[in-house]
C-alpha cells in the first residue's frame, strides 16, 4: 500500500479499526473506496462512493456477485492475487466521474433504506 501512495498523485489513505462515525466521514469524503465484499462494502454502498471490491475468502462470493451484478461495484477479483500494478489500473479506470456516478446511482437503487419496511410487510403477510 505504501508503494501505491508514494507513486501516485491521488490522495490515498489506508484506515483500519475505525469507528462507525469515522468510516462514514471517510466514505463521504472519498470518490473511490476499496473494500472486500463484506459488510464494509455494503456500508460503502449506503454512504455512496465508487467501489472497488473483491474477495478475500470464499464466504464473500455471494455479496461480491450481487454487488457487481447490480452495478454497485467494480470487481478486482481476489485480493489475495492482485498486485499493486493491477490495483492502480482499476483505480485509473474509475477516474471517470460518469462511471462513479453510475455506481452511486445503482447503489442508491439497491440500498434504498426501505428494507425494514419490506421485512415488516413480509412478517405481516405471515401473520394475516
Amino acid at each position: 500500500m505504501d508503494e501505491l501512495i508514494r507513486d501516485h498523485s491521488a490522495k490515498v489513505s489506508h484506515e483500519q479499526n475505525i469507528s462507525a462515525a469515522r468510516m462514514i466521514e471517510l466514505i463521504s469524503q472519498s470518490h473511490i473506496a476499496i473494500a472486500p465484499a463484506s459488510t464494509v462494502a455494503m456500508e460503502i454502498c449506503c454512504v455512496k462512493a465508487g467501489l472497488l471490491t473483491g474477495i478475500v475468502d470464499d464466504n464473500q462470493q455471494q455479496i461480491h456477485r450481487q454487488l457487481v451484478d447490480d452495478g454497485c461495484a467494480v470487481s478486482i477479483g481476489n485480493f489475495n492475487d492482485i498486485g499493486i500494478d493491477d490495483l492502480v489500473v482499476h483505480i485509473e479506470n474509475l477516474r471517470e466521474r460518469d462511471i462513479i456516478n453510475k455506481l452511486m446511482t445503482n447503489q442508491k437503487l439497491a440500498i434504498d433504506g426501505l428494507s425494514g419496511e419490506r421485512i415488516a410487510n413480509e412478517f405481516n403477510k405471515l401473520v394475516c
